[in-house]
């Protein structure tokens, strides 16, 4: 179990750390563990958990104990990766914003979805497998599976959530493909995004 959560936060290495006893692994960060994800190991079940301060949150619960390390690593890179975006995002918010400014919401628009293929957005109807922005007037929600990720509001923050989610989610894509699904487990694609992107 602990290989697989190895392999699938390597480029993390110099970060993470993992530690394991006889009833659970934790995967953090720093030097103590008060944020962490952790893996309850039970004889029949694995239980994966957001850890935060003292409050346990039960995301996951499978008897498969590869589905149990899949899911811990990808819940880490969901809270872990966001800080990388969120580096990016403020420079490119920085830009959105100058272009809605101007009253060129159009440029404004491609340069959020340039970058992405089609198949992870949705612009002024909501298909719940991308993220979608739905423009109302000068607002706009953002959503994903469903659910909001923000709503009502200025076009300019709209589209630059929908430039980091965006992100977020062809990245998870990618990381499906390439590097869950050759591991032996029975985890859904939708899943994974849903625990990526939501973190539910």
């Amino acid at each position: 179990m602990i290989e697989i959560i190895k392999q699938l936060l390597r480029e993390h290495e110099n970060d993470v750390h993992i530690s394991k006893n006889d009833d659970f692994i934790m995967i953090y960060e720093g030097v103590y563990p008060e944020d962490c994800i952790k893996i309850i190991t039970g004889k029949q079940k694995y239980l994966v958990l957001d850890v935060c301060r003292d409050k346990e949150h039960v995301l996951r619960e499978t008897e498969n104990k590869n589905e149990a390390a899949v899911y811990a690593a990808v819940l880490y890179k969901s809270f872990y990766d966001i800080r990388l975006y969120m580096k990016i995002d403020r420079r490119n918010y920085g830009i959105i914003r100058n272009y809605v400014k101007a009253g060129e919401e159009n440029k404004a628009l491609k340069f959020t979805t340039d970058k992405f293929p089609d198949s992870v957005f949705s612009i002024d109807y909501e298909d719940k497998s991308k993220i979608s922005l739905i423009r109302d007037g000068d607002k706009a929600h953002v959503k994903y599976g469903g659910k909001y990720i923000v709503k009502d509001r200025n076009l300019a923050a709209s589209y630059g959530v929908l430039n980091t989610y965006t992100g977020e989610l062809y990245y998870i894509n990618e990381f499906y493909e390439n590097r869950i699904k050759p591991i032996d487990c029975a985890i859904s694609h939708e899943d994974i995004c849903r625990l990526y992107i939501l973190k539910e």
